[in-house]
């Protein structure tokens, strides 16, 4: 009997067991046509040129882009799984995208750690090879103590700690374009190195509700970049760690004031709070993509005005009818500002560039002026240097590869030319050395003139 006890006993366990193994393996159960495009995607071979991570909102068809160059795709829209077994299919990473939530505390929070949960079993069910946090909203608040280190640690390593317990995704931390510092406090990057894989600079961060300066601007003014990138060497960020987020859109600001300056150029205030005094740029502004600026404002596209001082493009726009009587300062990116962009991260030999987003690619709009198509192909010259190689290229892509060549080759050639022709005029002028001194007047403004 009590044999017969034992046997039953044992036959329900199995059960229980059996049953819960199979929920487990039909919850992570591969989707795709081979259960081997579900395996995590490893680098296989070392890194050879600037490496390319798109983000994707979902809002084309992801078989439509060039993947030649990707190495990951992170989709910030539903959960899509043709997408991740089309990306592993070609050898390229899936990772998905989160934004952390703010809380007053981290610790022995249940909502937070249900949210780290989810995000566990989400990279469980997608079989994605990395999750992207976006730190923004947490990190890159005003008026915080140096406390708020701490309260950051605490959030962003429970979530490595979940992901790693799956054993291999990647960490991409999405952080403000600087290293942010509280009180003084600067060490928040030297604690997250211990965390996170990758530093991903936002393009969304440049102006914040922090900014004094509440204006329309560019996306991403070149100084800063250049400056953001040093920052994060200086504090122990790697190369092979930072990624710089390009945008491949632009940005609709509507102005509460428009200021007139000394050379009469037009600078487009945004409101501020009124009780904060904090800039309201995101209910001032709607975003465009390189496509739809094309599309709706050919003729300032072509003739834009150009900011030196942030090497970026940008018109203005008055809306006038019976009801509405509107300022519009428009900042996008133009062929000269991503070239640029590219450039800067290949020359500071970050590990790549992650573009924000894919699907702002795919809406091919051509340029009358330059008769160039924005699309891939333009990404991945600025990329690599070289036209995609496809067999079933079409027309408008070989138009749009040698309509590039045509621009950097006729901008080198120009500058060869006003380089001589410069030389030329200042032999003929004969203009002097630099700091050689004046045969008159020049002692009114030495310095050893005792009345200056």
């Amino acid at each position: 009997m009590g044999r017969a006890i034992y046997i039953l006993l044992s036959f329900c366990l199995y059960q229980i067991t059996f049953n819960d193994v199979m929920v487990q393996a039909l919850s992570i159960a591969c989707q795709c046509a081979s259960s081997d495009l579900c395996n995590v995607i490893p680098r296989t071979n070392p890194k050879q040129n600037t490496e390319a991570y798109v983000v994707t909102e979902g809002k084309s068809s992801h078989k439509e882009w060039v993947w030649d160059h990707i190495s990951m795709v992170l989709n910030q829209g539903p959960d899509n799984t043709d997408l991740m077994c089309h990306a592993h299919s070609l050898g390229v990473g899936y990772a998905i995208m989160e934004e952390m939530p703010v809380f007053e505390n981290y610790t022995d929070n249940q909502n937070y750690s249900d949210w780290v949960e989810k995000v566990g079993q989400r990279i469980k069910q997608m079989h994605a090879d990395g999750v992207s946090v976006n730190l923004l909203d947490l990190i890159g608040q005003c008026n915080v103590d140096a406390e708020h280190v701490d309260k950051v640690t605490e959030a962003v390593g429970q979530v490595y700690r979940r992901i790693k317990s799956e054993g291999w995704p990647k960490l991409f931390c999405i952080v403000p374009w600087m290293p942010p510092c509280y009180q003084g406090q600067c060490h928040l990057t030297s604690e997250l190195l211990n965390y996170c894989d990758y530093f991903v600079t936002n393009p969304d961060s440049y102006i914040s509700t922090c900014n004094l300066q509440c204006r329309a601007q560019a996306t991403i003014p070149k100084s800063r970049m250049v400056l953001g990138i040093d920052e994060y060497l200086a504090v122990g960020v790697k190369k092979s760690q930072l990624l710089m987020g390009i945008p491949w859109h632009g940005y609709d600001y509507k102005c509460d004031k428009v200021q007139i300056t000394k050379d009469h150029s037009r600078v487009c205030l945004l409101p501020k709070n009124n009780e904060t005094n904090e800039c309201e740029f995101k209910a001032s502004r709607r975003r465009l993509s390189i496509s739809d600026i094309m599309a709706n404002y050919p003729k300032q596209f072509s003739s834009h005005n150009w900011d030196g001082l942030q090497a970026a493009p940008y018109f203005d726009s008055n809306f006038l009818n019976r009801t509405v009587n509107e300022s519009h300062s428009i900042w996008f990116e133009a062929m000269d500002s991503l070239l640029d962009k590219y450039q800067t991260v290949k020359q500071a030999n970050l590990e790549g560039v992650m573009i924000f987003t894919g699907d702002d690619l795919t809406n091919s709009v051509t340029d009358a002026k330059n008769e160039i198509v924005w699309n891939w192909m333009i990404h991945v010259l600025f990329l690599t240097g070289s036209a995609v190689n496809h067999d079933q290229m079409d027309m408008a892509g070989k138009a749009a590869g040698i309509g590039v060549g045509c621009f950097l080759g006729g901008c080198l050639f120009g500058f060869l030319v006003t380089c001589i022709a410069y030389t030329k005029r200042v032999k003929k002028l004969k203009i002097r050395k630099p700091f050689e001194k004046d045969d008159y007047m020049g002692d009114e403004y030495h310095d050893e003139d005792n009345n200056l």
